[in-house]
């Protein structure tokens, strides 16, 4: 998408795979996400905000610079995504993963992160310096039925 173009408000996407999407600055505001698999997609500087994450799976997709600012995630998985300079401040979640990924110069300041788990992940203490990360080992986000049952792409483009 080109920068300032490309602005979505008010929505829902639910129960979609989304392979191979392209949404380079693009502006997501109140977005409702829910069992929703992002896969191989360039998400790059996107800005989602005030919006509500819930069984969403990014799969190896480009996430530099992207912006969470102060949305809620619940069961999220992160595997091998690329995630630097990444903005998670003030941001709520819930049994998040992050799963083999790059947060190089990522932000988590003040965010709550309650059952959040990092494997492979080059996640160093001090960018977590005022995240509460607490909780139990969360279970993986769990989105068969969008992997086995939904069309690909879909949503809004």
């Amino acid at each position: 998408g080109e920068p300032g173009g490309g602005s979505v408000g008010n929505a829902e996407l639910r129960n979609t795979l989304w392979v191979g999407g392209q949404l380079i600055g693009r502006r997501f505001r109140r977005v409702g996400y829910r069992n929703v698999v992002f896969e191989n997609c360039d998400l790059s500087g996107v800005i989602v905000e005030e919006s509500s994450l819930s069984r969403v799976e990014f799969q190896e997709c480009r996430m530099s610079g992207m912006v969470f600012g102060g949305s809620k995630m619940e069961d999220v998985l992160f595997s091998s995504c690329k995630l630097d300079l990444a903005n998670l401040r003030m941001t709520k979640g819930k049994r998040l993963e992050f799963l083999a990924c790059d947060h190089r110069e990522a932000d988590f300041n003040g965010g709550e992160f309650a059952g959040t788990r990092t494997e492979d992940s080059d996640l160093p203490p001090r960018h977590l310096s005022q995240a509460a990360m607490k909780g139990p080992r969360p279970q993986r986000a769990l989105l068969w039925a969008v992997k086995g049952g939904a069309g690909r792409g879909g949503g809004v483009d």
